[in-house]
């Protein structure tokens, strides 16, 4: 899976290193790394990988929101930020990497202060990754990558 997401970073990098194939206009990316989970296991690598990913972004002109170790009031905080932003923006980027879990009722992404239930299949302070791709809404360009 890693291998899979880095060729998905090596071809946006390439898309956005090239003016000619970017869309003019503004472009916003939301960039999340999740490392210090209260309630499940730490994870080494999202807030390093989510940092180098937004370095490359901002360098390649697009406006970063970056936020690290949300909790659910804080991410929720930052989609409406990006929804606010990307009201006029021709391409928004989403990257998260943190913890992900498939749940009854779809996929979900893991806040910080995110508790689950493993036997019931339940989850409370996550964030729908449904309700992600629905903050993109009619921008022309979406690039959403998930390294959970």
């Amino acid at each position: 899976m890693r291998s899979r997401v880095w060729q998905f970073l090596l071809m946006g990098t390439f898309l956005l290193a090239c003016p000619g194939l970017a869309l003019a206009g503004k472009r916003i990316a939301l960039v999340v790394g999740i490392n210090d989970y209260q309630r499940s296991g730490a994870l080494r690598n999202p807030v390093s990988d989510a940092k180098a990913i937004a370095a490359l972004l901002e360098a390649n002109g697009v406006a970063v929101i970056l936020k690290l170790n949300p909790s659910f009031v804080e991410f929720h905080d930052a989609l409406a930020e990006l929804d606010t932003a990307a009201s006029d923006a021709e391409e928004v980027i989403v990257y998260y990497a943190g913890h992900g879990f498939g749940v009854d009722r779809g996929d979900v992404l893991a806040p910080v202060d995110l508790e689950f239930d493993c036997e019931r299949r339940t989850v409370k302070r996550s964030i729908k990754l449904d309700d992600v791709f629905e903050r993109l809404g009619s921008v022309p360009r979406k690039i959403v990558l998930i390294d959970a």
